[in-house]
């Protein structure tokens, strides 16, 4: 029987693809499928835009209309002297990471650069909002450069 000291590398490489290519998120882009975490339902702009709120964590796998994409992302805050950090990632870089004072969005661009063509984005806010029901964390929207106006950007 081998002993802890042999079994240590195996450990470690275990955790580590559990960690990383074996996430639920991770597995459904690579074998295509929708999948999402931590968003609620769709809801609409007063320009009839598609956004999604999420919990304090969250994640969805989205099929890329395509390559180039604008992520777009706000909270509404009641208190300007409780800022909140928000970071967002788009596969397994950061593409966000900002503090939000108010409710003027944060947006920045992405490039879809891996195939299967699919859309993987992250959010973390550091704390949900009390005041709103349910305990909201971000507003998101994305966008996908070339696409028609009113493009499918949610999960089905």
């Amino acid at each position: 029987m081998a002993g802890y000291g042999e079994l240590r590398p195996i450990l470690a490489g275990t955790l580590r693809t559990s960690l990383t290519t074996l996430r639920p998120p991770m597995r459904a882009r690579h074998a295509g499928w929708n999948y999402d975490y931590g968003f609620y339902l769709p809801e609409r702009t007063a320009d009839g835009e598609e956004y999604r709120w999420t919990k304090q964590n969250a994640v969805a796998v989205i099929p890329a209309a395509s390559r180039a994409v604008k992520l777009i992302v706000w909270a509404v805050r009641a208190d300007a002297h409780h800022p909140v950090m928000a970071r967002v990632w788009h596969d397994e870089q950061l593409v966000i990471d900002t503090v939000l004072h108010d409710n003027r969005p944060v947006s920045a661009d992405a490039v879809i650069d891996k195939n299967p063509q699919w859309l993987m984005i992250r959010t973390y806010l550091d704390r949900t909002l009390p005041e709103s029901q349910p305990d909201l964390g971000l507003a998101v929207q994305w966008t996908f450069a070339g696409a028609p106006t009113h493009a499918s950007t949610s999960v089905r």
